[in-house]
């Protein structure tokens, strides 16, 4: 790069930063959280973590994930040794992730091959992004996940790299525990990605046999030796984790939701369907007020998280009642949905795919949790900012993730190339398109709100800035080998 590129590059990242800060710092001093709703939970498991320690957490389990009640414990725990609130600390704490997540994803965008003024703007737009600013100033546990999936990114693309080059076996299991230890963290943020986990080391296991049909000995080692410490790393911390709930409050589980929430999906998609019913549905995926706009808020209720928990916990109360063993429940309820979606899989199938598009339009200023300054709580509600904010976010998400698929296919070749000076572009956009579907398809087995998605925020902002980077350049494909 040029003197006076680097110049340019340098001083707009280093402008996008500052005015990151000063916002942030505006905040940390105007902006309040409220403690409701899930947040209730995470204090208050925070504080036992803080005063009574891990054994009452086992006992008291399933309980939620346990990283991000984690950081509120030290956060209550230095907020005792100056007799202060937790409150600060813990926005400080999490404004340093997102800062973070700054910091990696500009590493990414390079690797992206994103240019200096684009990179520059997409850094500020995480800074400013009022989904990712209100997750790191609530007291809800996305924010932690931001910097874990971009390092895993990282983890994902060096590792499968090392595996084409062949290199050695003590390298190979280094980056295997550094990658089984990402996912030991945004496990412990997110449940669900102990399913992801499983799904993305396919494309290893696929390199696996590919280094056998190829008769390439020293490829297979390193394809062999990274899956399989990878897994059993992981494989070993869920099940150690898994066993502490199963010898302590008798439930063998991570933590304690999913069930009842797969089950509440299922019948609320299962119902008896109507050209209305339907029609609401699809005005459902860019978000419930242009639902409510069109069909009120009582037909548009049918498709709410309200509706999925009523009938979830509904089901619950049934099986308890029916003496059903606490240990068994989850079975139970994985069990009967499996048979209600037997029952019209056409009809859950297309559902399913339509409420998955709700991922896309992850961003918003209307998340909650909250409070702000008055002025910016009036340009938050002012409807041609927050719907068109919502509106631009989504549509550009969405097209970046087909674009990316599109990408992946007509450079398919470099997948498998390390000499080529985009084959690194390529993996990554790879990893990007397969964490984001994978995550999306995982998700919509349960009812989806804006902020389950904010755990992938950060890959949608790269596959953003790489739509728009193509976009710029007027080519749709990398130059061929």
């Amino acid at each position: 790069m040029k003197n006076g590129q680097s110049e340019i590059f340098s001083n707009s990242v280093f402008w996008a930063f500052a005015l990151s800060m000063i916002y942030w710092a505006y905040l940390f001093f105007t902006a309040v959280p409220s403690i409701v709703h899930d947040a209730i939970g995470y204090e208050d498991l925070g504080r036992v973590l803080s005063r009574e320690g891990w054994l009452k957490y086992f006992q008291t389990g399933p309980n939620r994930e346990p990283l991000y009640p984690l950081l509120i414990s030290i956060s209550m725990s230095i907020a005792d040794i100056f007799s202060i609130s937790y409150i600060p600390i813990q926005k400080l704490l999490q404004i340093c992730l997102l800062f973070g997540t700054q910091i990696l994803s500009l590493g990414l965008l390079k690797k992206l091959g994103i240019k200096d003024a684009l990179a520059a703007w997409v850094v500020l737009y995480i800074g400013l992004s009022p989904a990712m600013v209100n997750s790191a100033l609530s007291l809800f546990s996305e924010i932690t996940a931001y910097p874990l999936i971009l390092g895993i990114m990282y983890a994902l693309v060096k590792a499968w790299r090392s595996i084409l080059r062949a290199d050695s076996a003590l390298k190979m299991a280094l980056l295997a525990l550094g990658t089984g230890l990402l996912f030991m963290l945004i496990i412990s943020v997110k449940a669900i990605f102990e399913y992801l986990f499983l799904i993305i080391l396919l494309p290893f296991l696929m390199l696996i046999f590919y280094s056998f049909r190829q008769k390439n000995r020293q490829l297979a080692m390193s394809a062999i030796t990274y899956t399989v410490i990878t897994f059993c790393s992981v494989a070993l911390f869920l099940h150690a984790f898994k066993a502490m709930n199963q010898k302590h409050n008798g439930i063998y589980a991570f933590t304690n939701r999913g069930a009842w929430m797969l089950y509440g999906t299922v019948e609320r998609r299962l119902v008896q369907m109507t050209p209305r019913k339907i029609f609401a549905a699809l005005a459902m995926v860019p978000g419930d007020g242009v639902c409510n706009a069109l069909f009120g808020k009582e037909e548009c209720y049918h498709w709410t998280f309200d509706q999925t928990m009523n009938l979830g916990v509904e089901k619950l109360g049934e099986l308890d009642a029916l003496g059903v063993p606490p240990g068994r429940i989850d079975a139970k309820l994985i069990e009967l949905s499996k048979n209600r979606i037997l029952d019209n899989p056409l009809q859950y199938g297309f559902l399913h795919l339509v409420e998955g598009g709700r991922m896309f339009f992850w961003e918003s200023t209307q998340v909650g949790f909250v409070t702000y300054p008055a002025w910016l709580s009036q340009l938050f509600l002012f409807a041609p900012f927050k719907n068109g904010l919502r509106l631009i976010t989504g549509s550009l998400t969405a097209a970046a993730f087909f674009y990316l698929f599109v990408f992946i296919c007509r450079n398919k070749k470099l997948l498998l190339s390390t000499d080529h000076g985009d084959s690194e572009k390529v993996q990554l956009c790879f990893f990007l398109f397969l964490t984001i579907f994978i995550f999306i398809q995982l998700y919509s087995f349960f009812c989806i709100l804006t902020r389950y998605s904010f755990p992938i925020a950060p890959l949608y902002i790269l596959g953003i800035s790489f739509l728009l980077q193509r976009m710029a350049a007027g080519r749709a494909e990398v130059r061929k080998p």
